[in-house]
């Protein structure tokens, strides 16, 4: 690996523990009302895409339809999605944003200023260049079978050759 390539990698990398520290400090402070994991999750993609199936929730968070199921199910009760079957496809759920849905997303600042070191002209520079990277990489990456975007060997976002989904010696 040339070095620049091992520099940017350990950047990126320090980032996004920082990233995930602050946001659980914000959460532990009240804020961000978990909007990066569970149902906030759910909700942020809601808001990018009023209308959706469960099956395509699921691949866009790499979680278990059961796993989501379960975030609905909640959602639902609380009275911030509905769910319907497809008028297209009676087997599909179709999940949709309810009004008091749409106001607790708008409602909820969490991240706003993560990136405010930056101006809007870099933070658009950087978000051009994340989306190459992905692109390249995606490009490069073998066809999962219409396994979502993490194929079977990887749960709740993490790889399971890696972390605590595994034994010592790696295996599973």
């Amino acid at each position: 690996m040339a070095e620049m390539d091992r520099q940017l990698l350990e950047q990126f990398m320090s980032l996004y523990g920082t990233i995930i520290r602050y946001t659980h400090i914000e959460r532990m402070n009240g804020s961000m009302a978990s909007s990066f994991s569970g149902q906030g999750r759910v909700l942020k993609l809601l808001r990018l895409k009023p209308e959706m199936t469960q099956k395509e929730l699921c691949e866009l968070m790499g979680v278990r339809p059961q796993s989501v199921g379960e975030l609905l199910a909640k959602l639902e009760n609380s009275g911030y999605v509905t769910r319907v079957p497809s008028e297209t496809d009676r087997r599909s759920v179709v999940v949709r944003l309810t009004e008091k849905g749409r106001q607790a997303v708008s409602e909820e600042t969490g991240g706003s200023d993560l990136f405010s070191a930056l101006s809007p002209e870099k933070q658009q520079e950087l978000l051009d260049t994340l989306r190459q990277v992905e692109a390249s990489l995606s490009a490069r990456m073998p066809d999962m079978g219409g396994r979502g975007h993490f194929g079977r060997s990887f749960h709740h976002g993490r790889h399971r050759g890696y972390g605590a989904d595994t034994q010592e010696d790696g295996n599973e």
